[in-house]
């Protein structure tokens, strides 16, 4: 079903942690046509195997859980390597999922520093699942991997999701840092 411009997105980005800290501050913004709705706040462990429950149970206990038509996400990891399941949590939450980086995804770097840090095969094969079941696009000076939207409504909702994430990105850095720092 498409979706409809100005519809709300939630947006998910993680905090600058330690790789020695045992937890990441997630901070998730609510907005549409440039007006910010809400954010919400969670922890998940660094390099641990929880955010994808941890975004559910934000998600569900959120407010605006039945406004919000997509989710967003700063690539498909947050904390370092906490893989996050997309084709879980688009079953789960029935949503698009919208995983946006500067950068080319590549999975093969992922698997080689997923293999480097000793990950369970388990967290390499999800990996390798979320970049086989997500399609890839290359636009708005963005790559998107998209998994349950169709490529107009993902250039639709690129930018804004785009505006989002980086808003995140910056409460996440200040509250993190004390000043926000770095783009997304």
């Amino acid at each position: 079903m498409p979706i409809k411009q100005g519809a709300r997105i939630l947006a998910l980005d993680d905090a600058p942690f330690s790789r020695k800290g045992k937890t990441a501050l997630v901070i998730g913004v609510i907005g549409r046509q440039r007006i910010i709705e809400g954010v919400l706040s969670f922890k998940v462990y660094v390099a641990g195997d929880d955010s994808t429950s941890k975004i559910i149970f934000a998600f569900r206990r959120s407010r605006f859980r039945s406004q919000i038509k997509a989710l967003a996400l700063n690539g498909g990891t947050l904390a370092g390597l906490n893989i996050v399941d997309m084709v879980k949590l688009r079953k789960e939450l029935k949503l698009p999922i919208l995983a946006i980086t500067r950068r080319r995804p590549i999975n093969e770097r992922l698997t080689e520093a997923l293999e480097a840090s000793g990950a369970s095969r388990k967290k390499i094969e999800l990996a390798k699942r979320n970049f086989n079941a997500c399609k890839l696009y290359n636009m708005n000076g963005y790559y998107i991997q998209s998994i349950g939207m169709e490529k107009l409504d993902v250039k639709m909702l690129s930018l804004e999701a785009a505006g989002l994430l980086r808003l995140a990105h910056l409460i996440a850095s200040g509250i993190a840092r004390g000043e926000s720092k770095g783009r997304m």
